[in-house]
């Protein structure tokens, strides 16, 4: 680390980029309820943690097969633990469901700041937070129920220490170092499994290869990390195995070694994402938009130098990208190598990648000496247009993506009729579980309404949502089930209908 990194000496926010970091976070947090619950995994996962806030059963998460709640086996609870604590506090809806990826990201900003200025300085960290808080991913995610938020948390700790490591520091420094890297470890551990020590791994190897230098590695205390990681989260998968033999062969062949090195390979919960090979590289471009963002103003800066313009403090010798710039881009790049051989890599897996690539496009930010103030006003502007795409969407997704407004109609037409019960007769989805509760009746998938009549038997007061789809289907049928309904409202791609008196 360089004098600069290492100084303790503090300077005031330029106002403009206070302000726009702090309408980035308004805009988030406002908005967290404007979009439904998307199905299905968002919509699964809050549901997940709504029953075991409702349940009072903290020890495993569960998920609702038919009408039971049975283990649900594919990822660790740390992420669903947060999100039952916010529905205990502020009940079910979108802002406690998504509120735990809002306070993982802004923890990540925490510790650009705080982590971060040890690596590229108090400017370069302050810039890294803003252009992180700028970027597509994030802001996205943000605002979405899904693990890797908590994840990114835990990985960008783990990771900013292994860049701010000292070899030479005193033994007892390296220990406690070592024991908050273990702890942030051990977290990942429990949020998403050892895909989190795959990601800090494979930063640190790879700057190791971009040093070359066996520093990132020498040095840590690796009794004193491995010891605290494993006391965070092997309690819990011991528990987890003993209560359920069998479990962590489940868990750690089926939805980590296979589910990552074959697309053939589904889960207990619905089938793998099947993309091409090096997909993962794709979705780093993405991950970091803010480093290409940064990348770009600094070259407009050097053309203006070469050009005889004014470029304040950029002059001829500065080396925009010298170190730490290549192994900061090494650590966040090697989480898209290492995922690289797999067909069934999401774009919200890239997402740890994003904050270490802020960190770089901080530093470049800084050595080139552009103003925080542009990046604040940058910021501002990507508020505005975020927030206007958000109510831009709205309406869409809630067509097309989520039950939150059919079943907000069926809770009307149960009111006028007299009724309790919500029933899908083809597919039931999770956000209708999530938003109708236990008036919506768990049935298994009945692709071709083969049960159907059965179900009207024993529902017979029941409101029926219909999808278009289905619908089409069954007006192309001969089954002449159509003709038992009364259709009494629609919305979106749902149709609503009542059981008609004379069908009994």
């Amino acid at each position: 680390m360089s004098p600069e990194t290492q100084s303790s000496e503090s300077t005031p926010w330029p106002r403009r980029a206070m302000w726009g970091i702090f309408a980035l976070l308004l805009v988030r947090t406002a908005t967290l309820s404007v979009l439904p619950l998307v199905d299905s995994t968002e919509s699964r996962y809050a549901q997940i943690a709504a029953d075991m806030a409702e349940t009072g059963d903290w020890s495993v998460p569960r998920i609702r097969i038919h009408d039971h709640l049975v283990p649900f086996d594919g990822k660790p609870p740390l992420h669903f633990w947060l999100g039952a604590l916010a529905v205990r506090v502020l009940g079910r809806g979108e802002l406690a469901a998504r509120l735990p990826s809002l306070l993982a990201l802004v923890g990540t900003v925490g510790l650009i700041l705080t982590l971060g200025r040890r690596v590229v300085g108090q400017k370069g960290a302050r810039a890294a937070a803003l252009l992180f808080s700028i970027g597509p991913l994030a802001f996205l995610l943000a605002g979405t129920v899904v693990v890797d938020g908590t994840l990114t948390f835990c990985t960008t700790g783990a990771i900013l220490i292994g860049l701010a490591h000292d070899p030479n520091a005193p033994r007892s420094t390296r220990r406690w170092w070592a024991a908050l890297l273990g702890v942030f470890l051990g977290l990942g551990f429990l949020v998403k499994g050892p895909i989190a020590l795959a990601v800090v791994g494979s930063a640190g190897l790879l700057v190791a290869v971009v040093r070359r230098s066996l520093d990132p590695l020498r040095g840590h205390a690796w009794l004193t990390g491995g010891a605290t990681m494993l006391a965070v989260a092997s309690p819990w998968f011991i528990a987890r195995e003993l209560s359920s033999p069998g479990f962590l062969n489940y868990f750690f062949i089926q939805e980590n070694l296979l589910r990552y090195s074959s697309s053939n390979i589904g889960d207990r919960y619905g089938n793998v994402h099947v993309f091409f090979r090096g997909v993962s590289l794709a979705w780093w471009a993405v991950a970091a938009v803010p480093l290409f963002i940064s990348v770009v103003c600094a070259w407009r800066a050097s053309r203006r130098l070469r050009s005889g313009e004014e470029s304040p403090g950029f002059t001829a010798g500065t080396r925009v990208y010298g170190s730490p710039f290549p192994e900061i881009v090494a650590a966040s790049i090697a989480i898209a190598l290492v995922l690289s051989p797999s067909r069934n890599v999401l774009i919200t897996y890239l997402l740890p990648a994003a904050p270490i690539a802020a960190l770089a496009a901080g530093h470049v930010w800084t050595r080139a000496q552009l103003r925080l103030e542009s990046l604040g006003t940058l910021a501002l502007v990507f508020a505005v247009f975020y927030g206007g795409a958000i109510f831009a969407v709205e309406g869409r997704i809630s067509e097309v993506k989520s039950s939150r407004d059919a079943i907000a109609l069926a809770r009307t037409v149960c009111r006028e009729r007299g009724s309790t019960e919500i029933v899908f007769p083809r597919k039931t989805p999770w956000s209708a579980y999530y938003y109708g509760g236990s008036a919506v009746v768990p049935r298994a998938a009945d692709r071709y309404f083969f049960r159907i009549f059965e179900t009207m038997e024993e529902h017979p007061d029941a409101v029926y949502i219909f999808k278009r789809r289905g619908l089409r289907r069954l007006r192309d049928s001969t089954s002449g089930l159509l003709e038992k309904f009364e259709f009494v409202g629609e919305t979106g791609q749902w149709h609503l209908a009542v059981r008609r008196p004379e069908s009994g």
